[in-house]
């Protein structure tokens, strides 16, 4: 039986994909897609159009990645950067409103009725993240949803951590306030 390797650090896989090393670049892809997608997902509505922006963002981040200067920010936070831009000049472009993805997975096991309870809160939430400002619904967004800390959303949207903790802290207020109503 092999030995399951260590995944290697983001500054390692940085450093050779700065170099080149497109395996390693590869390797951060497979880290990141995720949240990348959720996030684009979360901005454009529609899934096709955010597998399509993913792929771009990450296309962008390969052809930027020399210009990534470690220390500045999280890797994830630059990417998260990119994906913002990206799903933002997708959206100018396009004119198109954003549109809640209504579907339920039909490769999904389980009760019918839960899913289809799960799937209405999840819009309800989705529907008041909707109703909150840009920086409280970003920072709501990538706090509790993508798991990015604090000095991590600081970075993305260029403000004092203790800032990014009041916007949330406002975005929480008024989230719950819709959520109730």
């Amino acid at each position: 039986m092999a030995a399951q390797l260590e995944p290697l650090p983001d500054a390692e896989l940085i450093s050779a994909a700065q170099a080149g090393d497109a395996d390693a670049f590869t390797a951060l892809y497979d880290r990141y897609v995720g949240r990348v997608y959720r996030l684009i997902s979360y901005r454009l509505g529609r899934s096709a159009d955010a597998e399509d922006l993913t792929q771009q963002t990450f296309v962008n981040a390969w052809q930027a990645i020399g210009r990534y200067q470690p220390g500045t920010a999280p890797f994830v936070a630059w990417l998260l950067r990119i994906a913002h831009n990206a799903s933002i000049s997708q959206l100018r472009a396009t004119h198109f409103s954003v549109q809640l993805n209504e579907s339920i997975d039909p490769a999904d096991d389980g009760d019918v009725a839960d899913d289809l309870l799960s799937q209405e809160r999840r819009q309800n939430v989705l529907r008041a993240l909707k109703k909150l400002e840009g920086e409280q619904a970003q920072a709501v967004w990538m706090r509790y949803m993508e798991d990015l800390s604090y000095p991590e959303i600081a970075g993305l949207l260029g403000k004092s951590v203790e800032n990014v903790r009041v916007i949330t802290h406002r975005g929480l207020r008024k989230l719950r306030r819709y959520l109730e109503a």
